[in-house]
C-alpha cells in the first residue's frame, strides 16, 4: 500500500539494545485509497532492527507522518541512514472483540488436581511453573497456596 521512509535529515545511531521512536512519512503511488486501517511492518531493514507493530489510520496523503518505534536487538551499534525505507503499511481489517468472556479455561483448570501421593519435588515444580506464569495462573496460585 505504501512504504515508510525515515523523515530524519541526518543519520542516527541506535546503540545496543536501544529503542527509539522516529518520524517517518509515507511514500506511495497516487492510488486512490479511502482512509483505511493499516499495520506498520518491517521491510528492507536488517532483521536485527525490529519495528514495533502498530495500527495506524492511512489517509492516502502523499506524505503522511507516522511515528515508528525501532529497536536494536543486538549488542552492536546500528546506523540508520537519512530518508531510508524503514517499513511498509499493510491494510488490515479491525474486527470488534466481544467483551463476553467465557469461563471455559477456568473449568479446565478446576479439573487439574495434584494427587496426595505427590512428592515434595513435584509440588515445588508445580509452584515454580505457576510462578513463571503468574499472569496466567494468579487465581489458581492463590487457591493452591491455601490448599497445600
Amino acid at each position: 500500500m505504501a512504504v515508510l521512509r525515515c523523515a530524519e535529515s541526518q543519520r542516527f545511531v541506535l546503540k545496543a539494545n536501544q529503542s527509539v521512536t522516529v518520524q517517518c512519512h509515507t511514500d506511495h503511488d497516487d492510488l486512490m485509497y479511502k482512509p483505511v486501517c493499516a499495520i506498520v511492518q518491517s521491510w528492507s531493514i536488517p532483521s536485527f532492527v525490529e519495528i514495533t507493530p502498530a495500527v495506524v489510520q492511512f489517509n492516502n496523503k502523499k506524505q503522511q507522518n507516522i511515528a515508528v518505534t525501532l529497536a536494536n536487538i543486538t549488542s552492536n551499534v546500528v546506523v540508520i541512514a537519512p530518508r531510508c525505507v524503514i517499513g511498509k503499511l499493510q491494510s488490515v481489517t479491525v474486527d470488534t472483540v466481544s467483551d463476553d468472556c467465557s469461563d471455559s479455561d477456568v473449568d479446565v483448570l478446576n479439573q487439574v488436581h495434584m494427587g496426595e501421593d505427590s512428592s515434595e519435588e513435584e509440588r515445588l515444580g508445580l509452584f515454580a511453573l505457576l510462578e513463571r506464569h503468574i499472569d496466567i495462573f494468579l487465581h489458581v496460585t492463590l487457591i493452591l497456596v491455601i490448599v497445600l
